[in-house]
């Protein structure tokens, strides 16, 4: 008995350390994701960690310099292929690959799509230029729909009714589209170092700007007009869908859609303020004006969540969460479970990693049948 409690005292470290590690990776390079990961429930915020960890990690794979593209390319199948093994297990020996999996069987989440989105960052592995607008948007949506969606899934496992599908909703695939845009106008000076430039080429003719002029970091009129031209569509793609998805949205999460525009757009403001600076290094926004939007949207989140998340909701198997303002994590109650409107959670994976037959998806049942007798009995 002594030793299956260090055992599952030695499993719990393990994986309170893999939760801290995502959490250190998306604080140290999304910070501004991270902050607005602090405006989810406490209870979610450690799956948020998770998420975007594994989706950062993939990407740096591919982006790294160490090794050929090939090289890459194959560490990141590599790794990919590791994944689904640990989710079928339900555990990893890697802390990132541990805290996903973990998230994944806790909370329920969409595993085709995470996985489908890591197989389309894979498909990207040659990093290839693209021509029009319409293969641009195709990239986006392929790779990066899937993850706000799962932060969705996350609330309802809360407890909160919200769309989990929101690429159905009218306006999110725009917004999804303005997050990927400034984010790639964000990290234009590290693509440059590595000489990529991932605007859609019909935007390089109509303005007259070659690749090679980004590359020399050469701030011509031309290359002016274009990023403020793009930094134009960005905000202009992000406050049109905020318009339009709001109407659709609880205050909780609408608290944190109009905040992430609201950071966003800070950022591309101090792009366009940057001048060819924005050609060289990263451009932040000033502190005071991040904490002018960020101060306000946390008192108003945490009072949200108070009045309408049930009493129950903590964070999962106590799990440590550090508080928006501190690296030092706080003990949490014990998590229970909340009942949603949503699919029932599967059962965590047999240790032995034996799995159920598959049924056919053609022969399984979609619809549900009341049989009532003559009396007015039914079962």
């Amino acid at each position: 008995m002594r030793r299956s409690t260090a055992q599952s005292g030695r499993q719990r470290s393990a994986l309170d350390a893999a939760y801290d590690e995502c959490r250190r990776l998306v604080r140290t390079t999304r910070p501004t994701e991270y902050a607005l990961m602090g405006l989810m429930p406490p209870a979610a915020r450690p799956a948020c960690w998770a998420l975007y960890a594994a989706f950062a990690h993939a990407d740096d794979l591919l982006d790294s310099t160490d090794g050929t593209p090939e090289e890459r390319a194959a560490r990141l199948q590599e790794w990919r292929t590791a994944l689904e093994a640990d989710l079928t297990s339900g555990t990893s020996d890697d802390p990132i690959r541990l805290a996903l999996t973990d998230a994944v069987w806790h909370w329920g989440l969409d595993l085709g799509d995470l996985l489908g989105a890591l197989e389309a960052v894979q498909r990207d592995g040659d990093r290839q230029s693209v021509a029009t607008w319409q293969e641009w948007r195709e990239r986006s949506h392929a790779q990066n729909i899937s993850w706000p969606e799962q932060f969705m899934r996350l609330l309802v496992r809360c407890g909160l009714p919200v769309p989990v599908r929101l690429r159905d909703v009218p306006g999110f695939t725009r917004f999804v589209e303005g997050l990927f845009l400034a984010d790639m106008l964000r990290d234009l000076p590290e693509d440059l170092d590595g000489g990529h430039v991932w605007f859609p080429t019909e935007v390089l003719d109509r303005f007259q700007v070659a690749p090679a002029d980004l590359i020399a970091r050469r701030w011509t009129p031309a290359v002016r007009r274009l990023i403020a031209h793009l930094t134009g569509e960005a905000r202009a793609w992000l406050e049109g869908a905020r318009r339009v998805l709001r109407g659709s949205l609880p205050l909780g999460p609408a608290i944190v859609l109009d905040t992430t525009v609201d950071l966003f757009t800070a950022e591309l403001d101090a792009i366009i303020g940057a001048g060819p600076a924005a050609l060289s290094r990263p451009v932040r926004v000033p502190r005071h004006k991040q904490w002018r939007v960020l101060g306000p949207a946390r008192a108003r989140a945490a009072a949200i969540w108070r009045l309408t998340l049930p009493p129950t909701t903590a964070t999962p198997g106590g799990r440590p969460v550090a508080g928006p303002d501190t690296d030092t994590a706080q003990p949490s109650p014990e998590w229970q479970p909340v009942p949603v409107a949503d699919p029932p959670l599967p059962p965590r994976p047999h240790v032995d990693g034996v799995r159920p037959p598959e049924i056919a998806a053609a022969q399984l049942p979609d619809h549900v049948a009341i049989v009532m007798d003559g009396n007015g009995r039914w079962a």
